[in-house]
């Protein structure tokens, strides 16, 4: 994998029952991630990853996505960058905070917080209530993290256009996510 995102999810080493607790560390969570990386550990070197979670989740504890992205960002090699407000970004009326993690050659870790949103996929693809685990209002995290993953994809010499779009559908309680990919030399299409 190039990149990971991970949403509102608990950390490596913990079981279903632990979900509302933290009780693994931030050492034991990349001792975890290295060993299970195995023979594989090189790769490492070039992924990257986002996390996002609602402010209002009250499933899994919210202690979980910082621990997340900080024990990603250790095993990255990368350090805080700085701070954004997710108000620019796509989505429906997007709240929020955003908290990067770079390394020398740019940004390798996201945390983003989505304000008012509560354990659901964040689909930011217009108005209306939180329902069955998915939020259409706020942010469209498909798109911001197809942009996250590409534009700082390490595998690529060029990264590719990509777009991405949500729609929601709360009466089959499904998300559809779409979009298009091209790249300037034609070798994707």
């Amino acid at each position: 994998f190039a990149g990971i995102g991970i949403i509102a999810g608990p950390s490596l080493g913990t079981s279903s029952a632990e979900i509302g607790t933290v009780p693994v560390s931030r050492d034991q969570v990349v001792g975890s991630c290295k060993s299970l990386a195995g023979a594989n550990a090189d790769h490492l070197a070039t992924q990257v990853a986002s996390v996002a979670f609602g402010s209002n989740d009250f499933l899994v504890n919210q202690g979980y996505n910082r621990l997340n992205a900080e024990a990603m960002a250790e095993v990255y090699g990368a350090t805080p960058s700085g701070s954004f407000d997710l108000g620019g970004l796509p989505g429906f009326q997007p709240r929020g905070r955003g908290s990067p993690w770079s390394d020398a050659t740019g940004p390798r870790v996201s945390l983003v917080r989505i304000d008012g949103m509560g354990h659901a996929w964040p689909a930011g693809s217009g108005p209306g209530a939180e329902q069955n685990f998915i939020a259409s209002r706020g942010l469209n995290y498909p798109a911001f993290l197809t942009k996250f993953l590409t534009d700082n994809n390490r595998r690529l010499a060029s990264p590719p256009e990509l777009t991405a779009q949500a729609a929601v559908d709360h009466a089959a309680s499904t998300v559809r996510i779409s979009g298009e990919a091209s790249a300037a030399d034609g070798s994707l299409d």
